[in-house]
């Protein structure tokens, strides 16, 4: 009788998906490099809003793109129509293409490219906008209900890039990023697609959302913008918004090589489970099931892992359930472990949150660098974490970085290098 073969070890005989290339539109810059410059010079790119973006929202602080110009990549009447997670997603698809070496010949109508784009709000700005200027339900846009679904952003990368091939939107709140490239990596192991163009973005910086969110408690009240994003910090009270968009190039390793591509590293191991307690209370224990689980996918122990990259959004609860997950799962290690928070400097890009941080992790990884974790000055007993509040070098070939988000959503990814 022949024995069962488990999933995680046909997961191992299978092609390990890794990044050919990689876009961003960020708080910290127009692109992604000019994001990783400024995330290694301790830039925050989070600043004082005007008062179109927060209304009568009470908000003041958040992080809108940094020096970002969509007409190289759009036309006037798209601009107008379209909504900016819809722009952000397709400049950073452009420069995501671009960065892997990708020809326009060989993306139009390949039937054997896929395109997933995750975005947890969709089209609320241009949403919050039609409430503001024509008094909803009333009057609106003619282009209302297409601006505003999640899987327009998807859309929109689709006719740009003129991508035949198969496609889905994932909105599921903060964690949409990084489920894409769960998905992503599904269909490359599953030979569904040769190559994904894979990302997540929003731009939630609009009255609606701000005042949304402010009314859930989770935002901070900090109004010292360069501070009052503190991961893990006794003193943190919430989230800082911002938006942008991240996009990744990932390959089956067979098709990147036979192209002749560079690439920047794998994603070993995916882990994806769901809390079933609150609509927002974070859950731990399933949480470290996730990063359990990414592990056994990788094959990999807890002493393998280099660093964390956090989640990390600096709300009370989660943060403290974040530090309780790892050490569930990580067990000892967890407090060893250097453990760094990108949000500290970007603030909360929603969707995009997951992708920037696994693209700045594969970075790390390719520079040997833990960067820093920036406002982490009094340790709360809660998080009993090694927290890197200065760059320090890497010693490893893998990186943990989570993503957990509303409606119990937890997804955790290791990406990894050659050693």
């Amino acid at each position: 009788m022949v024995e069962p073969v488990s999933a995680v070890v046909y997961l191992h005989t299978m092609p390990l998906p890794v990044v050919t290339g990689i876009g961003a539109v960020t708080p910290l810059g127009a692109n992604f490099t000019a994001t990783w410059d400024a995330l290694l010079r301790k830039q925050s790119g989070l600043v004082v809003l005007g008062p179109e973006e927060t209304g009568n929202s009470g908000v003041k602080i958040g992080g809108p793109v940094h020096g970002f110009d969509p007409a190289p990549y759009l036309t006037e009447k798209e601009l107008q129509r379209w909504d900016p997670f819809m722009w952000y997603a397709v400049a950073a698809s452009f420069m995501a293409v671009t960065d892997a070496g990708l020809t326009a010949e060989y993306l139009k109508d390949n039937p054997r490219v896929g395109l997933i784009i995750g975005s947890s709000r969709g089209g609320i700005r241009t949403f919050s906008r039609g409430m503001t200027r024509y008094g909803l339900p009333h009057r609106v846009s003619p282009f209302l209900m297409t601006s505003t679904t999640p899987f327009m952003a998807t859309t929109a990368c689709a006719m740009k890039l003129v991508l035949c091939g198969p496609s889905l939107g994932i909105s599921s709140t903060c964690t949409s990023g990084t489920l894409a490239l769960i998905e992503a990596c599904a269909w490359i192991r599953s030979g569904r697609a040769d190559l994904v163009v894979v990302g997540g973005s929003d731009a939630a910086l609009c009255p609606a959302a701000l005042s949304g969110y402010r009314a859930a408690g989770v935002l901070s009240k900090n109004e010292n913008a360069h501070e009052a994003s503190r991961p893990f910090d006794a003193e943190r009270d919430g989230f800082v918004l911002s938006e942008g968009a991240c996009v990744m190039i990932l390959e089956n390793p067979r098709h990147a090589l036979e192209r002749g591509a560079r690439t920047y590293g794998s994603i070993s191991g995916t882990g994806n489970t769901t809390s079933p307690v609150h609509e927002t209370k974070p859950d731990a224990v399933s949480a470290a099931r996730a990063i359990t689980e990414a592990l056994s996918q990788a094959g990999l122990h807890p002493e393998d892992i280099a660093a964390v990259n956090a989640h990390a959004p600096s709300t009370r609860l989660g943060d403290a359930s974040e530090a309780d997950a790892l050490h569930r799962a990580l067990g000892i290690r967890a407090g060893k472990v250097p453990t760094t928070a990108n949000k500290s400097q970007t603030g909360h890009l929603l969707a995009a949150s997951g992708v920037l941080e696994a693209a700045l992790s594969l970075y790390a990884l390719g520079s040997n660098i833990v960067p820093a974790t920036l406002n982490h000055r009094t340790q709360d007993p809660r998080c009993a974490l090694n927290v890197s509040t200065e760059h320090q070098a890497l010693e490893g070939h893998h990186i943990l970085s989570n993503s957990f988000g509303f409606g119990g959503s937890n997804a955790v990814l290791i990406l990894s290098v050659p050693s």
